[in-house]
């Protein structure tokens, strides 16, 4: 009987152990957790407006379990998604501008977090086309190895606007 109370003891202590909640965050941890994302954001986008892939997929984390929703059309997995973004910067040949409208960041935890934003942009593509384009996106972050990587974008683009 005393066996059995010390395996159910130890049981108990491991399942707690092991489904503890993290503490909630401080007012302090989530200002710094989003400053930290603002700036990985900025950064990210100054990235973007070079067009070139090889310096912006540093900022996502491109496995199996990326996932994007981009006007509608969904795509999973890192290589879809590359695929994806290589297409978009060889398409765009120039940014002429690209403004962040309205940004809103979220922390979720201390390893996650959200963006969500508006924007308005103008580009000229690789047949000489002018573009101008607005639209909303969010991005899911996940702190990976002490840097915000976006496992996940959702956005929308109206043309025209």
């Amino acid at each position: 009987m005393r066996n059995i109370r010390i395996i159910a003891f130890i049981y108990v202590a491991l399942f707690t152990a092991c489904t503890a909640v993290d503490q909630p965050m401080t007012a302090e941890e989530k200002t710094q957790i989003e400053s930290d994302v603002t700036k990985a954001f900025e950064n990210m986008l100054d990235v973007m407006l070079d067009l070139n892939y090889d310096t912006f997929s540093p900022f996502l984390k491109l496995d199996d379990d990326f996932s994007t929703m981009m006007d509608g059309t969904i795509s999973i997995g890192g290589n879809k998604a590359a695929e994806m973004f290589k297409g978009s910067f060889d398409y765009i040949k120039e940014f002429i501008f690209a403004d962040m409208i309205e940004q809103d960041i979220i922390a979720l935890d201390k390893n996650s977090a959200v963006i969500l934003c508006s924007f308005k942009e103008a580009y000229v593509t690789a047949t000489d086309d002018t573009l101008k384009v607005s639209g909303s996106a969010s991005y899911v972050l996940e702190l990976v190895d002490e840097e915000w990587k976006v496992v996940h974008l959702n956005s929308i683009h109206k043309m025209g606007e």
